[in-house]
């Protein structure tokens, strides 16, 4: 903001003062959180502006799935506000600031009180007016902004993928004459907060990066580093759809290379991912092909392993479902191996299906007491999955065997009765070729004492006789 701009509007200054007054002994965060699924997918678009006739912006990737062993795709796409349109990457810097706030008040409630001095505090901005200004027009640029998650917001209580849209912010209210502003989680993030997904952040790191591009690597590749030392990613999509950058200003490799240099220099000399030349950094697959590699800093090289891309397994999801820490859940699994994990698994599931829980004092308890001794005993009743699946099939083969012998039957019924029709065709056939007086005698002894008038039934009656008659060799046609 010049100077011409400040004088215009001398409220700026009064409210800097009353901000820097409001909280006195407010001390800025080193520790900081970052919420796991914002961490992994970017909310902005990293531009200090956006083209106000772009509405909506779109991420998207794949991962494999734990339960199915398919890749199984996933996008965000997030639409702005004719006002305000979508965010920036300093929209997005504001969201971690105000969630560090948040964690500060203990995540108690979806409404927090703030003011902008403690959202500059925390990221580490220049105490001036600009700001000020800036965080009051990025939050109420979230308020008009909306993230739909297809397979892409992970539940922490369930394990799952989750599909939907909400806003990260559902209200603001704006405090004056040095009063605290106010605004109102939405109800999905705030979800996120107090269930725990999320990892810590070093703020201190964080802020000596001086590029919205290295902020934003440093957070996704803090996140991916929990699970493993190195990675590698195809080029453009990490570019694109993992960091934010902008499809239509990169158009070439070359461009992207010269975009990021400088924020991966930052990287490595920050030590948070280990120096290497550009030949290894970037390497082509083939004609537009291009991977990038990152590894995690140590002060010792790294053995090359290869690790598995998948982010957790089915049974780690069931047992982190159940309460057992990831931590922990990963070390039952390398200890006493996948099917000892999968067995107990499934006793606590008989148990919860026969709704004979109740004197688990402890879920997670009982799951890491059956799984490590190896005394622990069935629940009654319980049926291991090869007894069930014999029970399964012993059940479908009477079922197949019932159900033949009711086809056989009806096929029987059926040419039972083809067959009487086409004796009774051929009965009705000869009927017609006799003489009155025939007709009449055989009339006479078939409906005597019959009840019935209507004509259908007496022919029946009849042509039955004449059937009778013609297997007993008792009609002569004469």
């Amino acid at each position: 903001m010049s100077e011409d701009e400040k004088a215009a509007d001398p409220s700026l200054e009064s409210s800097r003062k009353e901000q820097l007054n409001l909280f006195p002994g407010f001390i800025s965060i080193s520790a900081g959180k970052d919420e796991l699924n914002i961490a992994e997918f970017p909310i902005a678009a990293l531009a200090n502006r956006m083209n106000p006739e772009i509405k909506t912006i779109t991420y998207q990737d794949e991962i494999q799935d734990a339960k199915t062993g398919q890749l199984m795709p996933r996008s965000l796409t997030i639409t702005g506000s004719d006002l305000y349109g979508l965010p920036t990457s300093f929209d997005d810097e504001v969201i971690l600031g105000l969630i560090n706030l948040s964690r500060g008040q203990g995540f108690q409630s979806p409404s927090m009180n703030f003011n902008r001095h403690q959202v500059i505090s925390v990221l580490g901005w220049s105490n001036d007016d600009y700001y000020y200004q800036r965080i009051k027009e990025s939050v109420n640029r979230w308020l008009g902004v909306t993230l739909y998650y297809e397979n892409a917001w992970r539940d922490k209580g369930s394990a799952d993928w989750k599909t939907g849209g909400f806003h990260l912010i559902e209200s603001v209210t704006w405090g004056k004459d040095g009063q605290p502003s106010e605004i109102i989680w939405g109800k999905e993030v705030f979800k996120s907060f107090t269930a725990g997904n999320l990892k810590a952040l070093d703020l201190d790191l964080y802020r000596q990066l001086s590029t919205p591009t290295a902020r934003r690597i440093y957070r996704f590749l803090d996140k991916r580093f929990f699970q493993r030392a190195k990675w590698k990613f195809d080029l453009n999509k990490f570019a694109f759809h993992k960091i934010g950058l902008s499809q239509t200003a990169y158009k070439d490799v070359a461009q992207l290379k010269r975009q990021m240099r400088p924020a991966i220099k930052q990287l490595e000399d920050a030590q948070v991912i280990m120096a290497c030349p550009d030949s290894e950094r970037f390497r082509k697959l083939g004609r537009g092909k291009w991977e990038i590699h990152f590894e995690r800093f140590s002060k010792e090289k790294q053995p090359d392993l290869e690790m598995p891309v998948e982010e957790e397994t089915e049974l780690e999801s069931k047992l982190v479902k159940y309460g057992v820490g990831r931590t922990v859940a990963r070390r039952l699994l390398v200890e006493h191996g996948e099917a000892r994990v999968r067995e107990r698994l499934a006793w606590y599931e008989c148990l919860e299906a026969k709704k004979k829980t109740g004197g688990i004092k402890s879920v997670p308890g009982y799951l890491v007491k059956s799984i490590t001794d190896p005394e622990f005993a069935a629940p009654d009743g319980y049926k291991s999955p090869e007894e069930l699946a014999r029970e399964k099939a012993e059940k479908a083969a009477v079922a197949k065997k019932k159900a033949l012998a009711k086809q056989l039957a009806e096929k029987s019924e059926k040419e039972r009765e083809e067959a009487a029709e086409r004796e009774m065709r051929a009965a009705e056939k000869v009927f017609n070729t006799l003489s009155e007086e025939q007709q009449a005698e055989i009339e006479t002894v078939a409906l005597k004492n019959c009840p019935f008038d209507a004509p259908r039934i007496r022919k029946m009656l009849v042509f039955t006789k004449v059937a009778e008659m013609l297997k007993k060799g008792d009609l002569n046609k004469g």
